[in-house]
């Protein structure tokens, strides 16, 4: 929206990162996802050894299912859960597909996410959505609430009793259907 005004017409968010430069941005940030983002900016190696052991675990289904069940907050957890069994595994072959081929793409994006983004948040000017969980422990609530204020033009919906990934499964439908809105 930035980088092509003329042809990004609105921008929906969900479950958004916002800058970790803000005091108390990861401020309700579980353990385990404040060490990802402080080893994407201070020691991507680490990372991408990490993330690439990581999946290979997840390619054992009841590994994952383990790994699930100990780290997700409880919105997400049970999310997650009320997936048809096919929708849980397509869940979990999408995240060994996503690394699949190594994670320096993964360590690249989270690294540029958490770098300086270089233009000012303030200075996109189409219509944004924000969709938000309040119980979110990925990126904490207060990141959702610094880009609600930050966008000139957004429409922030704070959503009570939701993850990070309960937001995503219960409203990115919300999200395209306000996309290919009038």
């Amino acid at each position: 929206a930035w980088a092509l005004p003329d042809r990004v017409e609105r921008v929906a968010l969900l479950s958004s990162a916002g800058s970790f430069d803000v005091p108390g941005a990861m401020d309700g940030m579980s353990r385990a996802s404040r060490f990802l983002w402080l080893a994407a900016r201070w020691q991507p190696q680490v990372l991408g050894w990490m993330l690439t052991r990581q999946a290979r675990a997840w390619r054992d289904e009841a590994h994952f299912r383990q790994q699930l069940t100990r780290s997700l907050d409880d919105p997400d957890r049970a999310a997650i859960a009320a997936l048809e069994p096919r929708r849980q595994e397509r869940f979990r072959q999408e995240l060994v597909e996503a690394m699949s081929m190594g994670s320096s793409g993964t360590v690249e994006e989270m690294r540029l996410v958490r770098a300086p983004w270089g233009f000012g948040v303030g200075s996109i000017r189409v219509p944004v959505q924000l969709w938000h969980g309040e119980q979110d422990q990925a990126m904490p609530l207060a990141m959702g609430g610094w880009l609600a204020a930050m966008l000139p033009d957004c429409k922030p919906h704070f959503l009570r009793g939701e993850g990070h990934f309960s937001t995503i499964l219960h409203h990115s439908e919300d999200a395209f259907d306000w996309l290919l809105g009038d």
